[in-house]
């Protein structure tokens, strides 16, 4: 299973669009997101997403770098955007679940998770997610 998501997150990440410098964005992002600099990142993703509003990695990693930047709305936006160009994007309805149980909103939270492990029953931080959830729905604190 483990090898499967990779090879899933390889295919995701491979941009094969017409745009010369989008695979330079996405390295130049990616390296800043590894480095905590977000500000980089989220400015190397935005220019990914304007370069190539087709590409839902894009989306889905700039919503990542909202999540962390502290912007839930912001990066349900991109969750969202990278949803409707790819539906089993089950990175980006993890990331979703993970917005949704910082606003509080738990039951839709769980639903996010539940998403994921439709798609990936495999999936560890989802099991562990929508566990929680289950819990906390079911009367016990977080």
């Amino acid at each position: 299973a483990q090898r499967l998501e990779r090879q899933i997150w390889t295919r995701w990440l491979n941009y094969e669009g017409a745009d010369p410098l989008v695979p330079d964005l996405l390295q130049r992002g990616n390296a800043a997101l590894l480095q905590r600099d977000y500000a980089v990142a989220e400015a190397a993703f935005t220019a990914v997403v304007e370069r190539a509003p087709d590409f839902a990695e894009g989306w889905d990693r700039r919503a990542v770098v909202r999540f962390l930047r502290g912007d839930c709305d912001g990066a349900v936006r991109d969750i969202d955007r990278t949803l409707a160009l790819e539906p089993r994007h089950f990175g980006a309805l993890f990331g979703l679940g993970l917005c949704r149980t910082v606003q509080g909103d738990h039951q839709a939270a769980l639903n996010a998770f539940e998403r994921v492990l439709a798609l990936d029953p495999h999936y560890a931080p989802a099991q562990s997610q929508a566990a929680l959830m289950r819990k906390y729905l079911a009367g016990y604190p977080l």
